[in-house]
This record gives C-alpha cells, structure tokens and sequence, in this order.
C-alpha cells in the first residue's frame, strides 16, 4: 500500500485535517471487516458445493464475527 504522506519541499510532513485521517480510518475499517466476512461466507460457501459438511456451526461464526469486530473497534473510538 502506498503512503498517504505528503511531504514539503524541505522533507517536514504536511499534517493533515483531523477530518480527512477519521474517513481513512473508517475507510481501512470497513474494508477488513469486508475481508473477515467474505473469508467467512466463502468458506462456508465453497463447503457447501463441495457437498461437504459445514465447516463451522453458528456459534463459531458468531464468536469468529465478535473477535474480530472488537479488536479493531477501539481505534475508531
């Protein structure tokens, strides 16, 4: 991933609206939880087709889903 970090002439970084760091921080949010959800429902999915058993049962898909909810959530607070 590229940085975001702009620099002026003389090296010092340019800062950033407080505004514009919160959307970005959503931004990266969203997108792993998009990751860990796919990841899920593909792997069920593909079970699925495979005629395979479902790999997970509904509590481990839940306690999966709080895990990895949880752990990101302080940043955003």
């Amino acid at each position: 991933m590229r940085s975001r970090t702009r620099l002026r002439r003389h090296g010092t970084p340019v800062r950033r609206a407080g505004g514009v760091s919160l959307v970005d921080n959503i931004v990266t949010f969203v997108r792993f939880q998009l990751s860990t959800n796919i990841g899920a429902i593909l792997t069920l999915l593909a079970a699925v087709l495979a005629g395979l058993p479902a790999p997970m049962s509904a509590i481990q898909l839940l306690w999966v889903n709080i895990i990895m909810d949880a752990s990101p959530a302080p940043a955003l607070s």
